[in-house]
């Protein structure tokens, strides 16, 4: 399925003066697909690393991060050595090494215009990060979201429709098939844009069944993530916090409140909902 991000996968390629990219991302966004599909696509070789399933290229960051002494033990792993002016060298699930995320500095400094491109979930990547030092200014981010109506549309194979949509609104004219593109937007909306629960969508006929169920176990694994990442206690609140969310969008007033959280909730107790 196409992505919109890969325009700006494709700005950092041709941009001489690139930094590593890292991709930030809830999870089931689609980062690893994009990532793999852009390597196959841009590049005759491509270096993949996952950091959380692989215990032997998490270990390449062990001691020594300079990039040259990394790319040479990564390259030992996958049998033949790695170019950094003509490989792309993908390290996905990068929250799993704190050096892993530290390294992209030294890469930026020491191995300029290398093709680095680093993705790990939000969460993960921008939380519990004590005893490393953050690559901050060293690295480009993008942030992968889930899919666009516009995206929705090119996997349903409706090219056609999202083109005329563009062209009418920038005439200002009403659109003929308006009612149709209705009818997909409704459908959006229930589909939601994780990439599994569109391909889905699109392989079973539009089953919202089966979505249903795909949307359940990302949920899932979303709650799983708040006990990784947080003590007993924070995942409580947390949790908290996150189920109280379709309720607190659905009132008139779409400001989170605490207080409907849990009884006598405080900022100062509870967790911020850009971190739950």
């Amino acid at each position: 399925m196409y992505r919109n991000a890969t325009k700006q996968l494709l700005a950092w390629k041709q941009n001489c003066e690139r930094k590593p990219l890292l991709i930030y991302g809830a999870r089931q966004t689609g980062k690893s697909y994009l990532i793999r599909h852009f390597g196959h696509d841009e590049f005759n070789d491509m270096a993949y690393f996952d950091l959380e399933a692989n215990a032997a290229a998490r270990s390449a960051f062990d001691g020594d991060i300079e990039p040259k002494t990394i790319l040479r033990k990564l390259g030992q792993i996958q049998g033949k050595p790695i170019d950094p002016g003509k490989t792309l060298v993908v390290l996905d699930e990068i929250q799993a090494s704190n050096r892993a995320l530290a390294s992209l500095k030294y890469f930026n400094e020491t191995l300029p215009g290398s093709f680095v491109i680093a993705a790990g979930s939000l969460l993960g990547v921008t939380i519990k990060r004590e005893g490393f030092s953050a690559p901050v200014g060293k690295v480009e981010t993008m942030t992968l979201r889930p899919m666009s109506f516009d995206e929705f549309l090119l996997a349903l194979g409706d090219e056609t429709m999202r083109d005329d949509i563009r062209a009418q609104y920038k005439l200002s004219e009403q659109y003929v098939r308006h009612d149709d593109a209705l009818d997909r937007y409704w459908s959006y909306l229930l589909c939601g844009g994780m990439p599994e629960a569109v391909a889905t969508y699109v392989a079973d006929n539009h089953d919202f069944g089966a979505i249903r169920t795909i949307q359940r176990n990302i949920l899932d694994l979303y709650v799983a993530d708040m006990a990784k990442y947080a003590s007993p206690t924070e995942t409580a609140r947390i949790r908290e916090a996150f189920n109280s969310i379709p309720a607190q969008l659905a009132k008139e007033n779409h400001k989170f409140q605490y207080k409907i959280v849990h009884s006598g909730g405080e900022r100062a107790s509870m967790p911020s909902p850009s971190t739950g």
